[in-house]
This record gives structure tokens, C-alpha cells and sequence, in this order.
């Protein structure tokens, strides 16, 4: 995020930024902020990193308000699918699942010994006192 007008130097320094996010798969955005942005000086820094490794147009924000709605509107989390009740049991309240698998990882509640469970290396952390 800049108003493309460095305060020293009057350049930026890409270097190698376009391969650094291609060979990290990262996704690089260039905010300009406010009405008065100097796009030209912002597209150097943005690139699609997890896909083509081309650069991106920088986004100029000229509405600062606009802001929030734009950075939740520019990830997308990609579908999901499956069926989630497959194998799940239903009980009094409706529905309960004794099970889940996610990239491999599967998840395991026991709803009448309170003990949760995980099959396969997790990255997540659950603590069972507090259930977060």
C-alpha cells in the first residue's frame, strides 16, 4: 500500500521480486492509496505469483472507505467439496459428525467420551479445555 510517491530515493528497488513470488507462490498486490497515486510507480511490485508469474495492474484505492470491501473481495477461497454428512450419525439435536478428513488429516470426536483425536500429521492446534 503507497501513494506510488516515494518520501526518498525515487525509485523502487524490484530486483528479483516477480521470480521470488513465482518460485514462493505468492500473490503480490500494489494498493495505491488515494486520488492522487502514481500507478505507474506501484506496477512494478505486483505479480500473480501462483499462477502465470505475469504482473498484475495495481489496484488504486481512491476512496479510502473503499478499502475494506476491496481487501476482503480480492482472495477468493477456492470451492469446497465432498459430502459432509457421509457416515455422519444423527443424533437428538439433529446431526453430529464422528469424523472429518482434510488434505489427508482426519479428525475424530467422540461425543460420549469428550476425547477429539487426529489420524495423519496436523497443523492445527485444539485445545480441549477451553474447545478452541
Amino acid at each position: 500500500m503507497s501513494d506510488g510517491g516515494p518520501s526518498t530515493g525515487g525509485a523502487i528497488d524490484v530486483g528479483g521480486l516477480g521470480n521470488i513470488c513465482y518460485l514462493n507462490n505468492i500473490l503480490s498486490y500494489a494498493l495505491g492509496m488515494g486520488s492522487c497515486v502514481n500507478i505507474n510507480k506501484l506496477e512494478p511490485v505486483s505479480y500473480e505469483g501462483r499462477g502465470t508469474g505475469n504482473k498484475l495492474p495495481a489496484i488504486p484505492i481512491n476512496n479510502l472507505a473503499d478499502l475494506e470491501s476491496m481487501l476482503v473481495n480480492s482472495e477468493v477461497a477456492p470451492a469446497l467439496g465432498g459430502e459432509v454428512l457421509s457416515g455422519a450419525a444423527i443424533d437428538a439435536d439433529g446431526c453430529s459428525m464422528a469424523s472429518i478428513t482434510i488434505d489427508g488429516v482426519t479428525y475424530h470426536y467422540d461425543a460420549v467420551t469428550d476425547i477429539a483425536s487426529v489420524s495423519g500429521i496436523s497443523n492445527g492446534k485444539f485445545n480441549e479445555t477451553t474447545n478452541r
